[in-house]
């Protein structure tokens, strides 16, 4: 009894994701995209004076971010209207605190 090796041919699968497309990228556009997106988050949001770095920023805004959902999730979840009523103001006073629009979606 003797076994035939077939060769290992690609399946169409495969041989799809080897492919890579060409894309010519304007690397001006690009870097006015990036610029247009960080002048968006600086007029956003109010930076303490240290948050020199995107990195310092960026984590400001995610710390803000979460202290403002989770007094609003608070505030919904109280049972006593004056405790929602208190809940609420703090997250009002924590939106007014770090973002140039208290109304804007954070």
């Amino acid at each position: 009894m003797t076994k035939v090796l077939k060769a290992a041919t690609p399946s169409k699968k495969e041989d799809s994701k080897t492919k890579t497309a060409e894309v010519k990228v304007d690397k001006a556009n690009v870097k006015a995209t990036a610029q247009k997106i960080e002048y968006e988050r600086v007029m956003k949001w109010n930076y303490p004076a240290d948050c020199t770095t995107a990195k310092d920023r960026k984590v400001f805004r995610a710390i803000q971010r979460g202290k403002i959902r989770r007094a609003e999730a608070h505030a919904l979840k109280a049972k006593d209207e004056k405790g929602k009523q208190a809940l609420l103001k703090t997250a009002k006073d924590l939106r007014k605190s770090s973002l140039v629009d208290p109304n804007a979606e954070v």
